[in-house]
């Protein structure tokens, strides 16, 4: 496996050309084209990819986990589906459930409704623009409580069954932190929010 890890590339010109299991871990790229390029098992950890030329790249198997995606041209991807991290982590239509931490270990369920606004990142963690309160529990499902204090925002209250709804939604979804309701697909990843 060949690697670029921790490097800050400028205007380099990589397309058609054959990156298969290249490592660009935390690696700055800036204005650099990836059009057409093998990238099947690449790994962007971390990456910070400004202004950058994916179109008709094979990104099958690439891992795209944490990296920072700006002004970057992504169309016609090849085995989008098969990347890692670049495709949203939660449904892109339709109602589901969805888990949030609260102030004191505070567990939220929610119900995201199939017309709210959705988002994830190049993580786990995902925002929409409102929810349903489902319910409010500890951690260990042993005690039941009517609201739930938001870790972030301490005048945002989660109350039993009532639906919040965030002040603004950024819709730009390559930007991780910034205005939305925050939750995990799942209870373990809530959970692990904090640790």
């Amino acid at each position: 496996m060949s690697n670029f890890i921790n490097q800050q590339l400028t205007n380099k010109d990589f397309s058609n050309e054959n990156l298969s299991y290249f490592d660009f871990s935390n690696t700055i790229c800036c204005s650099c084209d990836f059009s057409s390029t093998n990238l099947k098992g690449a790994i962007f950890l971390g990456a910070t990819l400004n202004n950058c030329c994916f179109n008709h790249a094979n990104v099958d198997q690439t891992n795209f986990r944490h990296s920072l995606i700006v002004d970057c041209q992504l169309d016609n991807l090849k085995n989008k589906e098969k990347a890692f991290y670049l495709n949203l982590s939660c449904p892109e239509t339709g109602a589901f459930i969805a888990y949030k931490q609260c102030m004191d270990f505070r567990m939220v369920q929610l119900l995201i409704p199939s017309d709210a606004k959705r988002s994830s990142a190049t993580n786990n963690t995902c925002r929409c623009d409102k929810a349903k309160v489902l319910s409010i529990k500890n951690i260990d499902y042993t005690q039941t409580y009517d609201d739930a204090q938001s870790l972030v925002d301490e005048n945002f209250i989660y109350h039993q069954g009532e639906w919040i709804y965030s002040d603004y939604f950024c819709d730009n979804r390559w930007i991780d932190s910034t205005y939305g309701i925050h939750f995990y697909m799942t209870r373990e990843e809530a959970i692990d929010y904090l640790k």
